[in-house]
């Protein structure tokens, strides 16, 4: 099958698997670019085909400067991209801002007739939370720059790099405009199972505001934590993957 070049340019591969069984749609949090989750193609294998979402300003796409402000223009781009992709089965993990519009993603493509074999939703706060901060559009650059550092996850001598932060600040402001267009939501549900991560020590998502993903779902539903924070992604990744290659192959079954 022939994948459109718009198809390769938001879901780009990660690793070649020309193979695979399964293909893994992989969203990363605010800022964040594909190749956040690289190693995980390269530990996956033959199997699975890792692909990351890739949006403008970052990564491959850095100069292109058509930066999206709302969920929903992220998930109008998704969905229409990642269509000529689901020639087989496939999953999604998002991890914080990426694992609401995974969920998104996942409701749209429910109504379009088509649906992930699982959902992995990390260092997120369930869609039915109440937002509990103020709204990031309106925040200085300080503002953001201490939000960051608390959360952790991006080096402080980038932070500290007025022309590295110049570099990064379209993008990630994008990325929080997109936070702030969420709304809770508390009747909205999907049909496949969902598989929650969080870090015992996340200051702004912690298990308990995840573990309300359970009645996101009406099928099977599981919280898995781990010792870290916002990022306890870049000390745990071998385990969550063990957890995500386990829920693939259930899933198949």
């Amino acid at each position: 099958m022939r994948v459109a070049p718009s198809s390769d340019l938001w879901f780009p591969v990660l690793a070649p698997a020309p193979a695979a069984e399964v293909r893994l749609f992989c969203f990363p949090h605010a800022g964040g670019a594909a190749l956040f989750f690289r190693p995980w193609a390269e530990l996956l294998g033959a199997k699975v085909e890792v692909r990351g979402l890739e949006l403008p300003g970052r990564g491959r796409r850095f100069v292109d400067r058509k930066l999206l402000h709302h969920v929903d223009a992220v998930v109008d781009a998704a969905t229409s991209a990642i269509g000529p992709l689901l020639d087989r089965p496939f999953a999604f993990f998002g991890h914080s801002l990426g694992a609401r519009i995974a969920f998104e993603t996942t409701r749209r493509l429910e109504t379009l007739g088509s649906r992930p074999d699982a959902l992995f939703v990390s260092a997120m706060r369930a869609p039915s939370i109440p937002v509990e901060e103020p709204p990031f559009d309106g925040r200085t650059d300080a503002e953001i720059v201490g939000w960051l550092l608390e959360l952790g996850g991006v080096p402080k001598a980038v932070l500290e790099n007025k022309e590295l932060l110049e570099l990064v600040l379209p993008a990630l402001r994008a990325d929080l405009r997109v936070v702030d267009s969420f709304r809770p939501v508390s009747e909205q549900r999907v049909q496949v199972p969902i598989h929650a991560f969080a870090g015992e020590t996340d200051v702004r998502y912690p298990p308990a505001k995840v573990e309300p993903w359970r009645a996101h779902t009406t099928s099977a539903f599981e919280l898995s934590t781990y010792p870290g924070g916002h990022f306890y992604l870049n000390d745990s990744f071998d385990d969550v993957l063990r957890r995500v290659t386990l829920a693939l192959g259930h899933a198949r079954r």
